[in-house]
């Protein structure tokens, strides 16, 4: 192979060096770590500067970066495993929040998946960017916002509806979930 590059006129070298050549069923490798540029470096140095016993070094540098590349880029089933458990945990906690929105404990969320609430919080917090509560008020924002819009129930039965019972603090919360009151929802034309 490093002799092909020697000459440019080979298929090898041409493909090589041309922009947009086809290069199906080859094999590409992103050689961005530090290991494999020192490997590549030596490898090249090597060649170029041709000592006794640079074959078998080349040799031995071609067998080491092949196979770091082949175990760097081969696929984590670990990590895949872990990928799907966590996107299903956030799923069933997406899950509890849109049934339980009026009335979601954190703790009895954690008591039903088997975990401990200071964990959930946490897991929550980095999986989602928001806190439990933070989740529980932006589904009880979507119920109000559908209410506004599809009824003309009173807005304090509308707190109420979505388990707030302080009409001051649904105004509040509403106001920053929306960015304008209740009222000034129900009647904007822009809704």
């Amino acid at each position: 192979m490093l002799a092909d590059l020697n000459r440019l006129g080979s298929s090898f070298g041409l493909a090589l060096a041309t922009h947009g050549a086809d290069h199906a069923g080859w094999r590409v490798y992103r050689a961005t770590d530090a290991l494999s540029r020192s490997c590549i470096d030596l490898l090249l140095c090597e060649h170029l500067d041709d000592h006794v016993g640079s074959d078998d070094i080349i040799d031995d540098l071609c067998a080491a970066l092949i196979t770091h590349l082949i175990r760097s880029n081969e696929p984590d089933i670990a990590s895949q495993e872990s990928i799907k458990k966590d996107s299903e945990l956030v799923g069933r906690i997406h899950e509890y929040v849109a049934q339980h929105y009026r009335e979601g404990r954190l703790s009895v969320l954690a008591d039903e998946l088997g975990y401990d609430t200071s964990y959930l919080s946490a897991y929550i917090k980095r999986e989602t960017a928001r806190t439990f509560k933070q989740l529980v008020n932006e589904e009880r924002m979507r119920h109000a916002i559908r209410m506004l819009r599809n009824s003309q129930e009173p807005i304090y039965k509308i707190a109420q509806n979505v388990g707030i019972s302080n009409l001051t603090q649904f105004y509040r919360r509403f106001h920053e979930y929306a960015g304008m009151t209740p009222q000034e929802y129900r009647t904007s034309p822009l809704r």
